[in-house]
């Protein structure tokens, strides 16, 4: 089973625009084995994120790109939770998230 796998058992209520995205963002790491699922999609939403900022992306066309940095961290956890790997890894990347995104907020 791949990351693609598995998150795609755990989108299947989730609408195909926003799965596209998270898979999107997920790259070739979506062919990584499944055991690296949390890990994959925290770097996904981190590298998403910080391109969004980067280049000002902060307009209505972008909301789906956010809204796949939110879920790809919300499976981050949720594979975390479960498997009692990778928290700490998870923890620094989304604290240097809400790090980046303070700072650039402020700036604008």
């Amino acid at each position: 089973m791949t990351v693609r796998d598995w998150v795609a058992q755990r989108t299947a209520m989730t609408p195909g625009a926003l799965v596209e995205a998270m898979l999107g963002a997920l790259g070739e790491d979506a062919d990584a084995p499944a055991a690296r699922a949390g890990a994959m999609c925290i770097a996904a939403a981190t590298r998403t994120l910080e391109s969004l900022i980067a280049e000002r992306r902060f307009g209505r066309d972008s909301a789906i790109d956010l809204l796949a940095v939110d879920a790809l961290t919300t499976l981050a956890f949720e594979f975390a939770a479960e498997h009692h790997s990778d928290v700490d890894a998870i923890a620094d990347a989304a604290a240097r998230g809400i790090e980046t995104l303070s700072a650039t907020l402020a700036r604008v």
